[in-house]
């Protein structure tokens, strides 16, 4: 089990390094997405 947790470890960090870079850019654009998002579905629950 430790071998497997170290090897999800890697395959994280190896896609958070590949994520880090494009999350900066569009990180505005991602919380407003998520934003509409939410207003939405409150919107369709009343």
């Amino acid at each position: 089990t430790i071998l497997i947790s170290m090897l999800l470890h890697q395959i994280q960090a190896i896609a958070f390094k590949f994520w880090k870079h494009p999350l900066k850019l569009d990180l505005a654009q991602a919380f407003f997405a998520i934003f509409v998002a939410i207003l939405f579905a409150l919107l369709n629950t009343i």
